[in-house]
This record gives C-alpha cells, structure tokens and sequence, in this order.
C-alpha cells in the first residue's frame, strides 16, 4: 500500500522530522524570501515546505511568494489543497505531476526548486530525467535544492519492527536507504541532469530527537500513520506487535546512539 493512501495524516506525523532541514536551507542556503519570487515545492506531499515558507514569511511580515506544489500522488495534492483553504496560502498552487514529467511548468520558470525528501523516491530509470526537468524549469542562476536521507531512526524503525515479526526478506530491504544514504549517489545524480559540478554543493544536517520522554516518543510513532505505513503487509496476527516493537527500537537506539537521528545530505544546485 502506497504512502498515498495515508496522504491525510502524512503531514503532522512527520512534520517534526521535516521541518528543520527546511528552516536549514531558508536560513542558511537559499536567497532571502520575497513576494516576487516563484518556487516550486516538488514532491509536496500535503505541503510541508510551502507551510514552512508561509511560516517564514508571515514572522517577517513579507507577503509569500508564488508557490506550486507538485506531487504524483493524487490525495496529497487533495491534502495539499486542504491546507490551502486552512491556513490561506493565497499564492500556492497544487498539481497532480511527475516529477520526471514537469510539462505543467515552463522553462525558466522559478527562482527555487525545493524537493524535500523526495529524490531517493524516484526509481533509478528515471532520476537523472528528474534532475533534468527540474534545472529546466530553473531560472538562470536558480537554485535547487534536495534533502536525502543520510541515517535515520525511521529507515531503522521500519525494517526492525518488519524483521523483528518476521516479514519476508524484501520487505526488509525495501527500507534500507541503500545508495542513497551516500553523498556521491545525489551528486552523480545531479550532474547527470545536466547541472554542472562545479555547481553541486552538498552539506551535512543533523538532528537527535531527545529521549526526555520515552512515552511520547513512542505514542509518536504508534499514530495511525506510522502504525498504518509500517504494518500495512503485515498480518492480523502481527499488527499488535508495532507498538512493542517500536519501544524496543526507541530504547535501543538510546543506548547505541543517545537519541532518535535524522540526518540528511542538503544538496545545493544551481543553474
């Protein structure tokens, strides 16, 4: 079962992980917000980044800048425009699209492409077409901008609880962050898109969720959407299991690692 399925719970359960590497790049890597600019929220899910920029934008008193969301699941933009019509983002836009297919958009188009956790998604025939969409859609001297996955708590979550049940091998694997979890797989990714190395910087970004409270911590990841995408294979006989298991995991990634990790690789590229 798809994530699209879940897109209407996808947003507060994960917007916590999502939030800082956003706020990292509007703070450290991306030209000042400003009502003039166009930016495209790629694979927006139900629109976390665009919540973000809103969020920016009205602590300084700056009318948002247009925003298009884009993402090829059809409830997340149904997600997406929900939120529109809740918080008013009067500029944002949300489409139904390919990533590897942007023909809604123009060449030239935006001043900033922000994908947030969304390139290791897409299947390897497809990325540098990804990458390639996205630099034309760019203005000359536009910046893109990508998280991925480096290590992270829920890529362990997922195949620990899948094995610690005894799900089949490949259901394992499928949450292994694989090649993705190295720098060079992006860069490469990138270039091959069309952006020129010497215009590929990538940064590292850190997060340790504390372990103050280990209660809240796992009544987190027991939410109907964790428990829904993590246990959506499993059997009627297994699906109990998720919370202990999930409390299993939370305790032993504080005894190995002293907190819940999410960190990612922030790859800037400009055109």
């Amino acid at each position: 079962m798809s994530l699209n399925s879940f897109a209407h719970l996808y947003e507060e359960a994960t917007i916590v992980e999502s939030r800082p590497s956003v706020l990292d790049i509007l703070d450290n890597y991306a030209p000042q917000l400003h009502s003039d600019m166009s930016i495209l929220d790629l694979a927006c899910g139900s629109g976390t980044v665009t919540r973000v920029i809103h969020e920016q934008c009205s602590a300084k008193n700056i009318k948002p800048p247009r925003i298009v969301g884009v993402d090829i699941g059809d409830m997340f933009i149904e997600a997406f425009n929900e939120n529109k019509k809740a918080y008013g983002w009067e500029t944002a836009q949300g489409f139904v699209g390919d990533a590897s297919d942007l023909h809604m958009c123009k060449d030239g188009e935006f001043d900033l492409v922000i994908m947030n956790y969304g390139l290791f998604a897409v299947a390897d025939a497809v990325a540098n077409k990804v990458t390639a969409e996205i630099r034309r859609v760019l203005k000359p001297g536009g910046r893109a901008f990508f998280t991925v996955w480096r290590d992270n708590f829920i890529s362990r979550m997922f195949q620990g609880t899948n094995r610690a049940v005894g799900r089949p091998q490949e259901e394992v694997d499928r949450h292994d962050l694989g090649k993705w979890s190295l720098a060079e797989t992006s860069h490469d990714t990138l270039v091959a898109g069309g952006f020129e190395p010497s215009k590929v910087k990538h940064f590292r970004h850190d997060d340790t969720f504390g372990l103050a409270n280990q209660k809240s911590l796992v009544d987190r990841f027991d939410q109907p959407f964790w428990k829904n995408v993590g246990t959506a294979a499993w059997t009627d006989d297994q699906k109990p299991r998720w919370r202990a298991e999930v409390e299993k995991l939370i305790l032993k990634e504080q005894e190995e690692r002293g907190g819940l990790q999410a960190n990612c690789w922030i790859f800037v590229a400009e055109k």
